[in-house]
């Protein structure tokens, strides 16, 4: 499996009352620079570690990988080439359902992606499990393949140029007196608001997903799924490491899951990872 070798950071410094700033203007480029350097600091320290993580793994020590890739998350930083790197690491040692778990993370921030695509299909290969998927018609299907199109921050930045690009044409319409520029300028703006429309339709759709639905992975080798949530609860079935499930419900330490199959019972929840 082929590790990736570049990854974007985004540097984000926080705002500040400009009235404020006004008054402490010496105080205020101290302050910027010392959050640029901060910054720039943990910029270059998680680029040393995924360097770091990537020479590891050419050096089959997949343990050291883990835990330089590992290193990089726990700072905030994220992206899919590290939770790709990530869920190759896992799966070289051994470790199926911490891979599948960082796969499907890696595919959140890049829908779509061929190779994250084709690692998970190598890895769910491994499952013991062969649970069935329902089917779905043909008109499902295009919707889901719409609606996941982007990632939630690449539907948020495409929102946000879509509405610059409004504006600035209804300024232009607003300031151009040229009846034919003003035609055209409108048959563009019609479409362009239709697509932003929809575009929001779409993203509110998503977030909401996001909130309330909690997919996870089953990491332990075997675990049965009982009745209740109890410990002394009849066993319903088993469940082996990597297996992907919906959760539906919680109480104490056990959540309640349901599979794609339909099939649904308690499991500790010690027992599996969110993705």
């Amino acid at each position: 499996m082929v590790q990736r070798r570049k990854w974007k950071i985004l540097i984000k410094l926080p705002n500040k009352s400009l009235s404020n700033w006004k008054k402490h203007s010496d105080m205020r480029k101290l302050i910027i620079i010392l959050l640029a350097c901060i910054g720039l600091g943990a910029a270059n320290q998680a680029d040393y570690l995924f360097q770091q993580g990537n020479e590891a793994y050419k050096n089959n020590q997949y343990s050291e990988a883990i835990t330089h890739y590992e290193s990089i998350l726990r700072m905030g930083k994220t992206s899919a080439s590290v939770y790709y790197n990530l869920g190759n690491a896992y799966y070289k040692n051994n470790q199926l359902g911490k891979a599948i778990v960082n796969y499907e993370r890696a595919l959140l921030l890049a829908p779509h992606d061929g190779d994250i695509e084709f690692n998970l299909h190598i890895a769910q290969l491994r499952i013991v499990d062969k649970i069935a998927a329902p089917e779905f018609d043909y008109i499902f299907k295009v919707w889901q393949s719409i609606k996941y199109t982007l990632s939630l921050n690449q539907w948020m930045l495409s929102l946000f140029f879509l509405m610059i690009l409004i504006t600035l044409l209804i300024i232009l319409q607003w300031f151009i007196k040229n009846r034919g520029v003003q035609n055209i300028v409108r048959q563009v703006l019609a479409p362009l608001a239709g697509i932003f429309i929809f575009g929001i339709f779409l993203f509110g759709i998503r977030v909401r997903e996001d909130i309330s639905i909690k997919n996870a992975v089953i990491l332990e080798q075997k675990v049965n799924v009982v009745s209740e949530p109890a410990a002394n609860a009849t066993e319903v079935f088993a469940l082996h490491e990597g297996v992907k499930v919906r959760i539906i419900d919680r109480s104490g330490n056990f959540v309640r899951i349901r599979l794609s199959d339909g099939k649904d019972g308690w499991l500790p929840a010690s027992a599996l990872e969110i993705i």
